[in-house]
C-alpha cells in the first residue's frame, strides 16, 4: 500500500507533502523509514545512516510539522531538493529542513539526505512553494571536484544528468554544511548554502 501511494506522487514536492502529512498523523518515524533509501543519511546532529537511527524508534508524542517552501529540480525531473520550515508547536521548537529526493525505478520517490537546524523562529512556508528547474540547454559542469579538507565526514552526489549537484560536510568539532548547485544553462549556480555551527560555537 505504501509503495503504491509513493508511486503516484508526480513530483518530489508531492512526495514531501505526503511524507509530512503522514508524520502529522502520528506516524513520523514510520514515514521516515518507509521513504528513505537504503543509504539515506540524516543528522542527529552527527551524520548517521537513517535506517540505523530509525530502526524500532518509538513515535514521538508531538510529531514534527513541516512544509516545503522551495524545490530545486534537475532537468530530467528525477532528482530534487526541497527546503522549508519545520515546527513542533507543543515544544515551541522550530527551524528549517532540507531534503534531497530521488525518483525510483517504480516511479515513486525516496529521500537520501535529510538535514536542517533548529532556529527557534517559525518562518511562513507561503501558499505556493517556489519551484525551479535546472536548464536543459548546454552541458552541466561538475563543480564538486576533490573532497574538501578538514571534514571528518562528507559526501557528494548529483542527478543522473548532473544538472543538480550537492555536497555535505561534517567537521570534527560538529559543524555541518550543505551546498546545492543547479545548472542555469551557463554555469552551476549555488541555490542552497546551509551552515550549522558546531555546538557551543560563538554566534
Amino acid at each position: 500500500m505504501i509503495l503504491t501511494l509513493l508511486a503516484v506522487q508526480a513530483s518530489a514536492l508531492d512526495a514531501e507533502r505526503a511524507f509530512a502529512a503522514r508524520a502529522a498523523k502520528g506516524e513520523q518515524w514510520a514515514a521516515f523509514r518507509d521513504t528513505a533509501t537504503e543509504d539515506a543519511m540524516m543528522f542527529v546532529p552527527q551524520p548517521i545512516v537513517a535506517r540505523r537511527f530509525l530502526a524500532d524508534r518509538a513515535e514521538p508524542k508531538h510529531p514534527i510539522q513541516w512544509f516545503p517552501r522551495a524545490s530545486y529540480v534537475s532537468c530530467d525531473g528525477k532528482t530534487a531538493v526541497n527546503t522549508g520550515p519545520w515546527m513542533v508547536p507543543a515544544q515551541k521548537a522550530a527551524g528549517y529542513f532540507t531534503t534531497i529526493w530521488r525518483q525510483q525505478a517504480d516511479g515513486g520517490w525516496k529521500w537520501l539526505y535529510d538535514g536542517g537546524d533548529q532556529t527557534g523562529r517559525i518562518d511562513a512556508a507561503g501558499d505556493r512553494p517556489k519551484q525551479r528547474k535546472a536548464a536543459c540547454r548546454g552541458r552541466a559542469r561538475d563543480v564538486l571536484g576533490a573532497p574538501e579538507e578538514g571534514a571528518e565526514q562528507q559526501s557528494s552526489g548529483r542527478s543522473g544528468d548532473s544538472t543538480l549537484q550537492w555536497r555535505w560536510t561534517y567537521t570534527p568539532a560538529g559543524a555541518r554544511a550543505l551546498d546545492v548547485y543547479l545548472w542555469n544553462g551557463r554555469r552551476m549556480e549555488r541555490v542552497i548554502a546551509d551552515r550549522i555551527d558546531a555546538p557551543g560555537a560563538a554566534k
